[in-house]
């Protein structure tokens, strides 16, 4: 994309700088067009500023993914304001303190963390003559400049920026900040001064690969986003018709809103409709708090009936969804035969009925190995082979189920995948692979029917195989020519990834040393990690496989810090950092998570001060329970308590307790309103309920705010814990003083979120507390 042509504004540029001003239509007249309902005036509005928002709000942050995000936000609510803006000329300072509004939910004005700028000119001073260096350099490189420009004062930090990362003139920029173009000069000059020749050449290079100006992704996200949130039917199908992808890409690597999202913020029926045509998933939520934030429990929750019923018509074209099939699944997922056959017993058509995702009971009793219920349900003539909507079969299910099953339970899955063979489930060489079938897997190698790999990588033999434990099927396959990493594509933030190292990653979790061999021996990778998931030696170790994770680390795999502090082995950790210095900074990530007390007094008490930008993540880390809910992880001489520990240590330390969530600007909740959620604690396994309220006493007594609004939700932390029916929570919360009417909506306040998702005990309690409906 051509730079000059995306940075007119008003002024006179400076020579060199964009284009001349006989070319450059003034903005009054751009916003003017936009405010008119021109496409093509709100397409220019955003590829003029869109360098200055990003710049911007990176000063304020520190952090392009999120500057990209806070900006993206503030684009989106200025576009479907518009028509709000009296001046049409005031349109850049509006521009710029709804980017400060957004970047002010992510940080609460806790202000940047920043080092002295000597030592970063320093750490430049050998990099004037260019060097040939990899990915890796490159993006430590730009991580010293970003370091360099934060340490700048303020002002003169937003200055530069603005003025190195696009084409814009130091008249626009003095528009953009509402300040004299003298000024602008005299910021530029001190900051010139301050960062030295081989600094600032570094500080142009580097703001200018980082400008959302280097390509039109950041634009057209911001214009699809908005036309959908405003209801721009012909906007959005205009966008869709070159870009149909973006229907179900997220916004960003770091924002996981989609299209769809921004619909139903708007209430907009049918672009709700025309998105869902073009591929949009009305199930995909947002992380943390997915089962939360997709598109259909949004417009659920807002009482948005006709989106919903448009959506649950989707699924039951696409998925053959209904009533009676989400009824049947939920009995069925709990396991709950009586119910089953009552339903049945009622409506007997509702055997093969599906759930929103397309799974039959079936599905549901093989997902949880219940083996009875399965048998009553094949008794009925449920359909054996019957897919959901990712293509899944209930022998799929059992036989390849989720890896934190307790190991004395697997048996269990094995005889369902018997049961289910035996009731004429269709057997295929991925079949017999995950049974262990030597003969079955002979034959169908022999024939060459089936797939060696999978299709397209998927559902690979070699991995139920490894999963499974058996080495001689692993074996054959190899010598057969399966990929011994079994790579196969995933999707990422809405875009393409290859995994790979599944095998491996899974027996090394599940210590099958024999099948780790033969994997070695037929050529996989020793360092396999699978996608936020971590590696196979960290899980061999995490698990207590000494044997394999020798193997592992005897084939050049190695360990990282959150691998140590969990297995507290301290000598390897400091060889660890001694070695790579730069793993430092995940250590304290690491310690927190592990419940390692040890290595977080040592860095509370020795490491270097911690960014306050940081805080949010590390208090999430501490309340998450990531060891308790991993049921396989070793716990020998581990006391559970040490989270709560490690909480307090962090608030004593002075962690700023009012930070925010910062993945999205909309979805800026509190460290209180994350504990409610639980998000990372499944209710089988998670903190007990008096951990739960210790951890809140915790924060509320070191100031965290207990009537805390978020944007996305739009309740309190007492609403949330309502939603997710935390009695004692609520209870505690009450006693804090929390507003049991609090909320920006009646339908985000405590007791309707209580009374919608049928938890009558937080109703009543709440109700006793002054809550009205």
């Amino acid at each position: 994309m051509n730079k000059s042509s995306n940075t007119a504004g008003p002024g006179t540029p400076d020579p060199g700088k964009g284009s001349s001003a006989a070319e450059i239509e003034p903005v009054a007249d751009v916003v003017s067009r936009a405010q008119a309902g021109d496409p093509g005036a709100l397409a220019e509005l955003v590829r003029r500023f869109q360098d200055m928002a990003v710049g911007y709000a990176w000063s304020l942050l520190g952090d392009f993914h999120l500057a990209e995000d806070a900006a993206q936000d503030a684009f989106i609510q200025v576009l479907g304001d518009l028509t709000s803006l009296r001046e049409a000329a005031a349109f850049p300072g509006w521009l710029r303190r709804i980017v400060f509004k957004h970047c002010d939910r992510h940080t609460r004005r806790a202000g940047l963390s920043t080092v002295p700028l000597e030592g970063v000119v320093e750490l430049t001073a050998d990099m004037k003559t260019p060097n040939p260096l990899d990915e890796l350099e490159r993006a430590e490189a730009a991580g010293v400049i970003r370091i360099a420009v934060a340490s700048l004062p303020e002002h003169q930090r937003e200055t530069v920026t603005l003025y190195y990362i696009g084409e814009h003139s130091q008249s626009e920029i003095a528009t953009f900040l509402d300040i004299t173009e003298g000024a602008v000069r005299k910021r530029l000059h001190d900051a010139r001064k301050s960062l030295k020749e081989t600094l600032l050449d570094m500080v142009k290079k580097t703001l200018h690969n980082d400008a959302p100006s280097r390509d039109d992704r950041f634009e057209t996200h911001v214009l699809l986003g908005a036309a959908a949130e405003r209801g721009d039917l012909a906007e959005v199908r205009r966008i869709l018709v070159a870009a149909p992808e973006l229907a179900r890409q997220d916004a960003a690597g770091s924002d996981e809103h989609q299209p769809l999202h921004y619909a139903v913020y708007g209430n907009q029926l049918d672009v709700v409709e025309l998105l869902l045509a073009a591929g949009a998933d009305p199930l995909k939520g947002i992380y943390p708090h997915r089962e939360a934030t997709s598109p259909r429990a949004m417009a659920f929750d807002r009482g948005l009936t006709p989106i919903v019923e448009a959506i649950d018509a989707h699924l039951a074209r696409q998925r053959g969804a209904s009533d009676v099939g989400r009824d049947l699944g939920n009995a069925a997922g709990r396991g709950d035969l009586a119910g089953v056959a009552a339903i049945l017993d009622s409506d007997t058509s509702a055997l093969d009925a599906r759930d929103n995702r397309g799974r039959t009971a079936l599905h549901r009793a093989a997902e949880g190995a219940h083996l009875g219920l399965a048998t009553m349900l094949l008794d009925r003539g449920a359909d054996v082979d019957a897919e959901d909507a990712d293509g899944r079969r209930p022998l799929q299910m059992a036989l390849h189920h989720g890896w934190k099953v307790p190991d004395d339970q697997y048996s269990s899955y094995t005889a369902m995948a018997g049961l289910l063979v035996g009731r004429g489930a269709r057997y295929d060489l991925w079949a017999a692979a995950g049974l262990g079938d030597v003969a079955g897997v002979r034959g169908f190698l022999d024939a060459g029917t089936d797939a060696l790999n999978g299709v397209d990588g998927r559902g690979a033999p070699l991995t139920v195989a490894a999963f499974r434990g058996h080495a001689n099927i692993a074996t054959m396959l190899l010598v057969a020519g399966a990929d011994p990493d079994a790579k196969f594509p995933i999707d990422v933030a809405g875009e393409p990834f290859v995994q790979t190292g599944e095998p491996m990653w899974l027996a090394a979790n599940r210590g099958h040393r024999a099948v780790v061999e033969a994997l070695l021996a037929g050529g996989a990778t020793a360092q396999a990690s699978i996608y936020a998931s971590g590696s196979a030696i960290e899980q061999s170790l995490l698990h207590g496989h000494v044997e394999v994770a020798d193997l592992l680390f005897l084939h050049g795999a190695v360990g990282d810090p959150l691998t140590y502090c969990v297995t507290n082995d301290l000598a390897a950790l400091a060889e660890k950092l001694q070695a790579h210095p730069e793993a430092r900074e995940k250590l304290m990530w690491s310690a927190i998570l592990a419940g390692n007390e040890a290595v977080v007094q040592h860095e509370l008490a020795y490491g270097t001060a911690i960014p306050v930008e940081r805080h949010f993540n590390l208090l999430e880390q501490a309340i998450r329970g990531w060891r308790i809910g991993n049921l396989k992880i070793g716990t020998q001489g581990w006391d559970r308590r040490s989270y709560l520990r490690n909480l307090q240590r962090l608030v004593d330390a002075g962690f700023e307790l009012t930070m925010r969530n910062s993945r999205t600007s909309r979805a800026d909740f509190t460290i209180l309103h994350h504990l409610a959620a639980r998000s990372c604690n499944p209710g089988d396994y998670g903190h007990t309920v008096e951990e739960v309220v210790e951890f809140a006493r915790i924060l509320v007594d070191g100031g965290a705010e207990v009537d805390a609004l978020e944007s996305q939700l739009h309740s309190t932390p007492l609403g949330w814990a309502a939603r997710y029916g935390q009695l004692e929570l609520c209870r505690f919360l009450l006693t804090r003083g929390a507003d049991s009417n609090g909320g920006d909506a009646d339908w985000a306040r405590p007791l309707a979120w209580a009374q919608r998702y049928g938890h009558d005990k937080v109703a009543a309690l709440l109700q006793e507390a002054g809550a009205t409906a």
